[in-house]
């Protein structure tokens, strides 16, 4: 039986993304020197645009593929990040405060596009100045929005491209995101950021690339990785 669209304000867990994982967070310890609150929120709301942008591109021949996350497929890609947005819309409504709680949605059989569209749609209703100037009781402690937005920033980003070359999509122009998210990226706690089911050890990218291979390589990605074909090529994207 397929299951029904879940829904966006039912939190969900945030597997590879757990503040704290490292070493429990409390407020006033965040690291970030980079966007203002204002930029901060404008960065989650281009990159919840993107990755919007990217899943409704997403088709059923790629849903299985391969990312450049070990093991994780398209379909699979997309429910842990539709699972991280859920549980952070629902944060500042009083929701469960473990990201870790339940697990990913069964996507199987369900419009990707319409589903994470309800995601996106919850955190634009429920983040804003306020949100992200608040403080939250967290599983290891009193976390800042600031840190938590910041990470979730991140996560968005970092995986529509995941999202975008498993599913051999090209380019979108989201350098000017990508660069803010370096920035923000930058400023997080390099324990948690590098800890187990985090982001792996930086790739080595030319100081000169565009603004999103450079942040998919601090986050342990490689940016020429592209989605190997059936026959074992990598996918041609277009």
């Amino acid at each position: 039986m397929v299951d029904p669209p879940p829904d966006p304000f039912s939190p969900g867990p945030a597997t590879a993304w757990t503040p704290g994982r490292g070493r429990p967070w409390a407020a006033g310890e965040f690291h970030g020197v980079g966007p203002d609150d204002d930029e901060l929120l404008d960065l989650i709301m281009g990159g919840l645009d993107l990755a919007e942008a990217v899943v409704s591109a997403v088709n059923d021949q790629h849903r299985a593929s391969p990312t450049p996350c070990p093991g994780v497929d398209v379909e699979a890609m997309t429910g842990h990040l539709l699972a991280g947005l859920r549980w952070f819309a629902g944060l500042p409504l009083g929701g469960p405060a473990d990201p870790a709680g339940t697990p990913d949605p069964d996507l199987s059989g369900l419009a990707l596009a319409a589903v994470f569209a309800d995601a996106a749609r919850a955190v634009r209703r429920s983040w804003g100045v306020v949100e992200i100037a608040d403080e939250y009781a967290m599983p290891w402690g009193t976390a800042g929005g600031r840190e938590l937005a910041s990470f979730m920033a991140v996560e968005i980003v970092a995986h529509a491209w995941d999202l975008a070359v498993g599913s051999a999509q090209p380019r979108y122009p989201a350098d000017d995101l990508a660069a803010t998210a370096l920035a923000v990226a930058h400023g997080l706690d390099e324990e948690t950021l590098r800890s187990p089911g985090m982001m792996g050890p930086t790739v080595w990218v030319e100081p000169d690339a565009p603004a999103m291979d450079r942040l998919v390589g601090f986050l342990g990605r490689d940016p020429a990785w592209r989605a190997p074909a059936p026959g074992g090529q990598p996918l041609a994207a277009g």
